[in-house]
């Protein structure tokens, strides 16, 4: 078998899991998940891949113990670059790294796609956004702050966006798709309505929080275009959009330390240099 150690938001888990996935089918082996980080030192992050459709299958002591001991462990050898040795690990094998790069999906792509469905039907005010999504020429527009602004260490190593990276995107974007509605989701949307103004048609959605974040996936990917921040949650947000044409702008600069992040950013993707 294949187990992924999951750790992190919804966001880092998608990644983790598509990377394990495209190991446990050129395997023909099962994939598992070890979900244990959430329940003890993790416990502040919650796991959320049960919310999608994926073929969810949680690995128990037994599973652990037997690939663990009897397997071997694969660790991610650095940070966004696809490895192609992963091709070529064998199982049993215990999977562990963030693997944030567009290449692991690559000929996995419409299973990824199905399997990252949302599981459940949009209800009441969800359901209504999505019709209003559906019907406008939508950008999504994801503001990142909560933790890469309050905590030290992640303000260090990641850092919030500053506006005029917002605002340059978002002028690129009208320049080419015409006039759109702006959707904006933030995990600190009263700092975004009150900072970001466009003289855009704009709908600030803040009602789901971090519990239904999975609902907040769901809308931003229905969008036709995207402004994503240095966020693994709005990466996927834009890559699960379908819509033909989409345009994606992202920041050059996703980490403040600014490692290789060639893999992380599709090549149809716009990067944004500030």
């Amino acid at each position: 078998m294949i187990i992924s150690d999951l750790i992190g938001g919804l966001g880092n888990q998608m990644f983790m899991y598509a990377a394990a996935r495209r190991v446990s089918l050129l395997q023909g082996a099962k994939l598992k998940l070890n979900t244990t980080h959430f329940q003890s030192s993790y416990g502040w992050r919650r796991y959320g891949l049960n919310n999608l459709s994926i073929a969810e299958d949680i690995a128990g002591i037994e599973d652990l113990t037997t690939v663990l001991y009897h397997g071997h462990i694969y660790s991610e050898p650095g940070p966004f670059a696809f490895d192609p040795n992963v091709d070529r690990v064998a199982a049993p094998v215990y999977m562990r790294g963030y693997f944030q790069s567009f290449r692991y999906l690559e000929g996995i792509e419409d299973i990824i796609r199905s399997e990252f469905q949302v599981r459940t039907p949009p209800a009441g005010q969800n359901a209504q956004l999505l019709d209003l999504i559906h019907g406008t020429n939508s950008v999504a527009v994801h503001i990142r702050r909560g933790d890469y602004v309050t905590d030290p260490g992640a303000a260090q190593a990641h850092g919030a966006l500053p506006l005029d990276y917002y605002l340059w995107a978002l002028r690129l974007i009208v320049h080419r798709a015409g006039n759109v509605t702006l959707f904006v989701f933030s995990d600190d949307i009263y700092w975004a309505q009150a900072n970001l103004a466009t003289g855009l048609p704009t709908v600030f959605v803040g009602h789901n929080g971090p519990d239904q974040d999975y609902e907040d996936l769901r809308l931003m990917s229905a969008c036709k275009h995207f402004v994503i921040a240095n966020s693994s949650f709005s990466w996927w947000a834009a890559w699960l959009g379908t819509h033909e044409g989409k345009i994606v702008c992202a920041p050059a600069r996703w980490m403040a330390s600014n490692p290789d992040t060639g893999d992380l950013i599709p090549e149809s993707w716009t990067r944004i240099a500030l």
